[in-house]
């Protein structure tokens, strides 16, 4: 990522925030609570230190959410207009782009829509945004501010609305008027790839008070990781440059210190060359941040020592370590530390008695292969706590274990031992490649010269397929990176590992086929739609929610974009179809719970039409009988008649 423009301007100057490492799950469960689906009516929030608003005429917002089906997203929606409010803005001052899809039918739609009946709502779409802004340019004034909020999915410089892409730069456009009244903003977005709409606003020349998404541009997040905490640190007055106020800034960093855990706690993937991206004097912050804590672990009113840092306490409180138990460690462990010994148990006495070069994970790993602290010191300063445990519990010696690279764990170590690869022969293969790997690759006959070719995203599991396939490096670069390193779904069933791309060169489509696909598509749904004869523009279509096995379903059986729509969105493609061949209508199968299955609505629905069947034909056989009786009253009205006559 290049340079960011930001700067900071006394307490409330301007942030540009982002972060660099992406999550993808599990963190902060306990406190997605605030982005509960209905809100309740909740009393103001009691911060006497959140005065932000204080020097402005009024305050608006502006809330948009291009998803219709997730209800993590609408949920979003849910709390940042039930925060705000709460803050004291006025409900007819929050403009929504927001659309709950039809298939949040009967009592809960009607209750989700309800909730916004006293703000300005627009549908999610183009048009939407442009009159939530128009509304926004007639009532907004000088001296006035508005807080622009973004969620939903992500596309890169892009508001993703209903699966279609409304650029940021027209998005920025639309909210020009701002710039002209010299009007400040607050810009908070955090779905995937938002980190453009911060940055653009910044460069764009908007006067921006604070600025933040929870990652960068061309990177992907989850929004449950970030926003809830920035909602947090407002509901309990969260000071983290201790300058006795609660600001948006405080926000920004307080979510930042739990989004930035994530990776760790969760082994997350990790991207950018560093850990922040944040404009200020991170040490001297780290000084003085003494005020975080959090209602929900009982650590109200309690402090942790101002030795740690933001990202110490982040790990504390996710580790619900209480200020008592981490302030009585050693300063020699940080909050990751100590997060991990008080869960295993282990007490500063205990700690204290590994040498300085070992770490909390170090000492837990020694204390769980019960290794004394005289034997682990007689190891090789190289080797971590997992090493030692590793060669210890095989009694390998250290002497052959230096033999191998410093690269080399303990674990690598040992494989590379039990299959007899001398350390001479391991050095040859690339620093990438651990023990594993180079078993692997030498197991399968290929020499460090031909795995370093391919790209270092490569991993083993791939490499070797490749050369087996006869799939040169080069011919790898000329796909996507969607086609590159996916497994087929038969692969998958099957658990055997056989990449997409193999398929894709065998079938021998063009590149230039797959490649029109929108972004959307994962390869394998683009293999299916290719292979199934569907194009790109009538697969768009179909709603995001639907995968690409889905798509082609429906598009066999006929059935369009707009009927698979109506049904709920825990219908797949393949239920739907076959909701649609057993005559249930959208409308009857929403009606049931999660819980019941297809094979159950379809069965109760033929229940109910044999009844139903049951009662029209005795209307039937009771309007023939009416009939029936009918024709013979004429018949014997008519045959009176006729004897009438003859007598005559």
């Amino acid at each position: 990522m290049g340079e960011t423009n930001s700067a900071v301007t006394g307490i409330a100057g301007l942030l540009y925030f982002s972060l660099m490492n992406p999550a993808h799950a599990g963190v902060g469960s306990d406190f997605r609570k605030v982005a509960a689906m209905f809100a309740e009516k909740e009393a103001p929030i009691a911060c006497s230190t959140f005065t932000e608003f204080e020097e402005y005429n009024n305050v608006y917002g502006l809330l948009i959410n291009g998803d219709r089906h997730e209800l993590r997203h609408l949920g979003n929606v849910t709390q940042a207009k039930s925060t705000l409010e709460r803050l004291g803005v006025s409900p007819e001052n929050i403009t929504i782009v927001n659309q709950a899809n039809v298939s949040i039918s009967g009592r809960d739609k009607d209750e989700y829509d309800a909730q916004f009946s006293e703000n300005q709502v627009y549908p999610s779409n183009g048009e939407g945004v442009k009159e939530a802004a128009a509304y926004l340019r007639e009532h907004v004034k000088k001296n006035d501010l508005v807080i622009v909020y973004t969620t939903g999915h992500g596309l890169n410089n892009c508001l993703s609305l209903n699966h279609g892409c409304y650029t940021v730069d027209n998005f920025l456009g639309e909210l020009s008027f701002m710039k002209e009244r010299e009007v400040e903003g607050i810009f908070i977005s955090d779905q995937c790839y938002s980190g453009s709409i911060p940055k653009k606003a910044v460069d764009a020349g908007f006067k921006v008070k604070h600025a933040f998404a929870p990652i960068v541009e061309e990177t992907e997040t989850q929004c449950q990781l970030f926003i809830p905490y920035v909602w947090q640190a407002i509901e309990h007055c969260i000071d983290v440059n201790n300058d006795g106020k609660t600001t948006f800034l405080d926000s920004a960093l307080f979510a930042n210190a739990h989004y930035h855990i994530a990776e760790e706690y969760q082994g997350l993937s990790y991207q950018g060359s560093s850990k922040s991206s944040l404009k200020f004097n991170k040490k001297d912050m780290s000084k003085t941040m003494t005020n975080v804590f959090l209602s929900e672990v009982g650590l109200v009113g309690e402090q942790y020592h101002q030795r740690f840092s933001m990202e110490d306490i982040a790990h504390l409180t996710t580790g619900f370590v209480a200020p008592w138990q981490a302030n009585i460690f050693p300063r020699r462990f940080n909050g990751a530390d100590i997060g991990a010994l008080v869960t295993e148990g282990i007490t500063p006495e205990v700690a204290q008695t590994y040498a300085k070069r070992f770490n909390g994970e170090d000492i837990v790993a020694l204390i769980k292969a019960e290794i004394p602290t005289l034997i682990a010191e007689q190891y090789n300063q190289r080797f971590r706590g997992k090493d030692i445990a590793a060669l210890y519990k095989t009694n390998l010696d250290q002497s052959k274990a230096l033999e191998y690279e410093g690269r080399f764990t303990g674990e690598d170590i040992l494989v590379l031992v039990r299959e007899d690869i001398a350390p001479q022969n391991a050095k040859k293969y690339a620093a990438r490649f651990n023990g594993k790997d180079i078993v692997e690759l030498i197991a399968a006959g290929i020499s460090s010269e031909i795995a370093e070719q391919y790209e270092k995203r490569a991993q083993v599991s791939f490499i070797i397929p490749f050369v087996e396939a006869g799939i040169e490096p080069e011919i790898v670069l000329r796909y996507e990176e969607r086609f590159r390193y996916q497994l087929t779904s038969d692969a998958k069933e099957s658990r055997e590992i056989r990449p997409l791309l193999i398929k894709v060169v065998e079938e021998n489509i063009p590149v230039e086929d797959l490649n029109k696909y929108s972004s959307r598509f994962d390869g394998e749904d683009v293999f299916r739609l290719v292979t199934h004869n569907v194009p790109n523009e009538e697969a768009i279509k179909y709603d995001i929610r639907f995968s690409g096995f889905d798509i082609q379903k429906l598009v066999e059986n006929d059935i369009s974009a707009e009927e698979a729509e109506r049904y709920d969105e825990r219908f797949d493609g393949n239920e739907i179809v076959s909701l649609m061949k057993a005559r249930v209508s959208a409308d009857r199968a929403n009606q049931y719970t999660k819980n019941v299955k297809v094979r159950e609505i379809i069965k109760e629905s033929k229940v109910e039409e044999t009844e139903e069947e049951k009662e029209n034909k005795m209307a039937k056989i009771k309007e023939c009988g009416s009939i029936t009786a009918g024709l013979a009253l004429l018949s014997g009205f008519f045959y009176g008649i006729s004897r009438m006559r003859k007598k005559q």
